[in-house]
């Protein structure tokens, strides 16, 4: 689970997300990794609902700040480094 939030880390700072993002809901559906496609889904469609289908916390409170655009989700992610990287966007 570590290797897959650090690949969003890594997608979010390479900019690869914000292209995604540019193209819309229909690219998230490419996306094989369920926590990923729904992470794609909430951020492209402003929505909280498909953060509710991650099952790992620390991602789910990471998409839910996003999608509410607040970082009240941010103090409830465990990891130090996510939380600390939620906090800073």
């Amino acid at each position: 689970m570590k290797n897959k939030i650090k690949a969003i880390v890594i997608l979010l700072l390479t900019g690869a997300a914000a292209s995604m993002l540019a193209a819309g809901p229909a690219t998230c559906y490419a996306i094989k990794d369920p926590a990923f496609r729904s992470q794609c889904l909430a951020e492209a469609q402003r929505s909280p609902a498909p953060c509710y289908n991650i099952k790992d916390s620390d991602q789910k409170n990471y998409c839910l700040a996003v999608a509410h655009d607040t970082k009240a989700y941010c103090y409830q992610i465990k990891d130090a480094d996510k939380k600390l990287y939620c906090l800073s966007k």
